[in-house]
């Protein structure tokens, strides 16, 4: 449908000037619950200004920013809806922190890395989100390893396969610290899963955790589960601290 709407814009003389589309990603993959429509960007997932997102009671919204080569870190964003009706946010600029709720005026700002706005009948937390700046992998040799789905991956050394692993690991700690700080999560955490013989990730598991009704579970389930690993002949178990 995208790729439909895009042509039509073309077609028609609206398309979208580059610079708009090369700022923001749209998370699909991490995300839950959304609608994306009015974007008008050609590529993947990134969207543009007047973008809306549409969201379904309790999803989540996950974006970042697009890679840019005079800078180590990009920007991830990431937002809850918590309440029992939809809700629409806009991309409003292409400058952090990018969006705008539509339909909710009572909001905090921008406080600590963090947005919090009340419902418009007056319930608390409608809407919240965390902002951080996660800085990229340096060891671009080994995040191809780790990345790859490829059954040649089984043939890496159990050196390289391991340091692969552990890049993961790295990339994976501050996204499961982004969703702690978005749901006020305090402590360490022990995560346990499984990865099958393709490297995709499964039956991701949480130590248990006092106060916590499945939202911060589910946030660090969708983080673990978009990495690839290195596929083995067998699968692998996980256990890590985070």
């Amino acid at each position: 449908m995208k790729t439909i709407v895009v042509a039509f814009l073309v077609l028609t003389g609206l398309e979208v000037p580059a610079s708009e589309c090369s700022n923001i990603q749209y998370l699909d993959a991490k995300s839950q619950g959304i609608e994306v429509v009015n974007d008008r960007c050609a590529k993947g997932n990134e969207v543009g200004l007047g973008t809306v997102f549409k969201l379904s009671p309790d999803a989540r919204l996950w974006i970042k920013s697009l890679p840019k080569p005079e800078t180590d870190a990009d920007f991830q964003l990431v937002c809850q809806n918590g309440s029992s009706a939809p809700l629409e946010v806009t991309v409003s600029s292409l400058f952090l922190p990018w969006i705008t709720p539509t339909d909710l005026k009572n909001c905090t700002g921008w406080v600590d890395h963090k947005l919090k706005c009340d419902g418009v009948h007056g319930g608390s937390n409608a809407f919240f989100c965390a902002i951080a700046a996660i800085k990229r992998s340096e060891t671009a040799g080994s995040g191809q390893l780790a990345m790859s789905t490829s059954v040649k991956m089984r043939n890496y050394s159990d050196h390289e396969r391991q340091a692969g692993i552990d890049e993961i690991f790295e990339a994976i700690e501050p996204e499961v610290g982004l969703c702690r700080n978005l749901f006020q999560v305090d402590g360490k955490i022990t995560v346990h899963w499984t990865v099958d013989s393709m490297g995709r990730a499964e039956s991701v598991m949480l130590s248990s955790i006092e106060s916590e009704d499945g939202r911060f579970s589910n946030c660090v389930e969708a983080v673990i589960k978009d990495y690839r690993y290195p596929a083995t002949r067998t699968g692998q178990k996980f256990t890590r601290t985070f």
